[in-house]
């Protein structure tokens, strides 16, 4: 994804046209790929933005058990790529009514990915039908900046406590 083969396709489509890339992933892309894209790189977030990033994001708000924040973060974001971790300008966010209705935080989840690629369609078909606008996004107040989750963190034993941490949240709200 980082590799010269990459760079040097994006460098062949980008020559004559202008480019979009949407992406899904869990490496952080190098820079050359917004200055290629002239910072045209989106990505699609399991979380609301700016209140929680990174992996695992919506897992690791569940860990501590605090409804409020909890379902704040419970959502989907379609964002910018920049230089940080999903912290560039927002373009679309929805939040989940009741994050709470599902049986697990992995029925939860699956919902979120489900919803954030409609929303990621959604947006690619806005931006490609339409091209006298682009989205500006939104940048958030840095004050607001959640924690950064990193994939190398979520353990099996923070994956349990994910889960008793959803059903205690689940279990205390109703």
């Amino acid at each position: 994804m980082n590799g010269k083969y990459a760079k040097n396709w994006l460098m062949e489509v980008a020559e004559n046209s202008s480019v979009f890339i949407f992406v899904c992933a869990t490496k952080i892309l190098k820079s050359w790929w917004l200055e290629i894209t002239k910072n045209q790189v989106f990505n699609s977030h399991t979380a609301v933005l700016p209140y929680a990033r990174g992996m695992y994001a919506i897992e690791n708000m569940a860990i501590n058990k605090n409804i409020n924040q909890f379902r704040q973060a419970a959502g989907v974001t379609i964002h910018y790529v920049d230089e940080g971790v999903d912290t560039g300008s927002i373009i679309r966010t929805e939040r989940i009514v009741d994050p709470f209705r599902f049986n697990s935080i992995w029925d939860l989840k699956g919902y979120l990915y489900l919803t954030e690629f409609e929303l990621y369609v959604k947006t690619a078909q806005d931006i490609l039908s339409n091209n006298e606008t682009i989205p500006a996004g939104v940048s958030p107040d840095p004050k607001l900046l959640g924690p950064n989750f990193r994939i190398k963190d979520f353990t099996p034993e923070k994956q349990k406590q994910a889960e008793d941490g959803y059903l205690w949240m689940k279990n205390s709200w109703r």
